[in-house]
């Protein structure tokens, strides 16, 4: 189990094949073991069943892939943590050193900075633990998202995986 990554405002959760699990079936139970209010527009945008069934697969396979796989961020807050997005990894550094993050959050908390710094967490943990280089993909007119990777000191490195996805990347060493 990984510990928690914990910024002033920001407290992200890696993911376990049982948290997905409670995800898939029993949602009130996720909320209350992150002890989060329910939000109402659970899941973000791009998270669906498929989506969290990949990574309850991938982690029931390899439990090592925890930290590497899906993250819950939660924004901190005095009157009650809320559970804000998902973000995290397509799995460990390959052979290169190469991760591949990505991040979706809430409609609600868009334009406060939480995917920014959600994605600055995330590459100073995979950094700590050997990443050498990530890449992100985007949708080509997805302005606010391309603005993630810059603020993150990402470029834009050419086309995407699919049509009208876009590719940026940028080194994790110095």
């Amino acid at each position: 189990m990984s510990e928690p990554i914990i910024s002033r405002r920001l407290r992200l959760e890696a993911a376990t094949a049982a948290m997905i699990a409670l995800e898939l079936t029993i949602r009130p139970a996720l909320f209350a073991y992150l002890r989060v209010a329910e939000p109402e527009d659970w899941p973000p945008p791009l998270n669906d069943d498929e989506t969290f069934r990949y990574f309850e697969d991938s982690l029931r396979a390899d439990p090592g892939l925890t930290g590497w796989a899906f993250w819950y961020v939660i924004l901190r807050h005095e009157g009650g943590d809320a559970l804000v997005g998902t973000a995290g990894f397509k799995g460990k550094p390959d052979a290169d050193g190469l991760v591949d993050v990505g991040y979706a959050i809430r409609p609600h908390y868009h334009r406060m900075g939480i995917a920014s710094e959600t994605v600055g967490l995330l590459l100073s943990w995979a950094t700590a633990r050997g990443a050498r280089y990530v890449i992100a993909e985007t949708f080509a007119d997805h302005v606010a998202s391309i603005g993630v990777m810059r603020k993150n000191g990402l470029a834009f490195i050419g086309a995407g995986a699919e049509p009208n996805v876009v590719r940026y990347g940028r080194s994790l060493v110095a």
